[in-house]
């Protein structure tokens, strides 16, 4: 095989036609929370993938089929843990996503307690 005749194509990141559930009513809350690894090993190339990934993944969310059913939330972890975006409609954040700040190590677990705290906090009635 002579790799210089295969042609490229541009893929997704990510596979398109996620949709809610016709089984759930509209009422229901669908919360995502994206945790993002943030830490210097994910400088150049990896942070923009990560941002194409997000953005993919929330507009396809926010798709007219999906009728506003899904609620976003994106946490990035480092040394520290950031939320970046507090639980809001996937409508609402289509296309406003805020770039990874990449900064010092890895500490998954900050960003895994930051996350449980949005959706615990999602859990208890207005």
């Amino acid at each position: 095989m002579n790799l210089q005749d295969q042609k490229t194509t541009s893929i997704s990141i990510v596979r398109g036609g996620l949709q809610r559930p016709t089984w759930v009513c509209r009422n229901v809350r669908q919360n995502v929370v994206f945790v993002r690894d943030a830490s210097e090993s994910m400088r150049g190339q990896k942070a923009k993938d990560a941002l194409s990934a997000s953005l993919e993944l929330v507009a396809e969310l926010a798709a007219p089929e999906n009728k506003d059913g899904f609620r976003v939330a994106i946490v990035d972890f480092a040394h520290r843990s950031k939320i970046v975006h507090q639980l809001e409609k996937a409508t609402v954040l289509n296309g406003k996503i805020a770039p990874l700040f990449i900064e010092g190590d890895t500490n998954i677990t900050a960003g895994l307690e930051d996350t449980d705290s949005i959706l615990e906090k999602a859990g208890k009635p207005d």
